[in-house]
């Protein structure tokens, strides 16, 4: 047997054959009987072998706060696209070029697997393509909440020191502080509410935190 993809010839008389290359290939057989008489037969372009799709895809983006919307963009070649299936850290989307939402924290690996229209597939893993930041839970804690003026009070951020990128205070007498820790002295009778906004080293915003203070 000669296969027609250069691979060495074969003499068993019923063969298997694995072809490693797409293409047509044209298969020839020849026969030799024990009286030492051959015959050839051949068959043009008689197996046709298909590539692998070229599976590619880009992002508009690999990482943000949460909810995380990221769209995703199939690349590969039109003509090798019969369907896809995207996974999305254990989320599957079939849509060619998907708008996904990223809801909780963390790292997400994202897959592409193409199948040809002739049936032949590939995939595309990307591990811990995708980062989604979560949001500071801010919180805050005051030395004493009332007192004689001027009265003088330290403002401890309590919120969890990984998400403590910036701080912003307003003190609620038309005072401001961006130390995360400080200490504070309002100088006037009131009831004034001191509000803490965190933003994280990320740059995710958390909830404002606050406090009544009277003076």
């Amino acid at each position: 047997w000669d296969f027609g993809d250069g691979t060495p010839t074969s003499s068993t008389c019923s063969p298997a054959h694995v072809f490693n290359t797409a293409g047509l290939f044209s298969v020839e057989l020849t026969v030799t009987s024990p009286a030492g008489c051959s015959a050839t037969a051949s068959v043009a372009d008689m197996i046709e072998v298909f590539d692998q799709p070229d599976v590619s895809f880009t992002t508009d983006t690999t990482e943000g706060c949460t909810p995380l919307s990221i769209a995703f963009t199939n690349t590969t070649p039109p003509e090798q696209v019969g369907s896809v299936q995207w996974t999305f850290g254990g989320s599957v989307s079939t849509a060619t070029d998907p708008t996904w939402t990223f809801d909780e924290p963390g790292d997400y690996t994202v897959g592409l697997l193409v199948t040809h229209p002739q049936g032949c597939s590939a995939e595309v893993v990307l591990n811990d393509l995708i980062t989604a930041f979560g949001h500071p839970e801010v919180s805050f804690i005051s030395s004493i909440d009332r007192g004689c003026y001027p009265l003088e009070v330290e403002f401890t951020n309590t919120t969890d020191p990984a998400f403590s990128g910036t701080c912003v205070w307003d003190m609620g007498d038309g005072g401001t502080a961006g130390a995360c820790d400080h200490t504070y002295t309002f100088a006037e009778a009131g009831e004034p509410v001191v509000k803490l906004h965190v933003i994280s080293p990320q740059n995710c915003a958390g909830d404002t935190a606050s406090l009544p203070i009277t003076v």
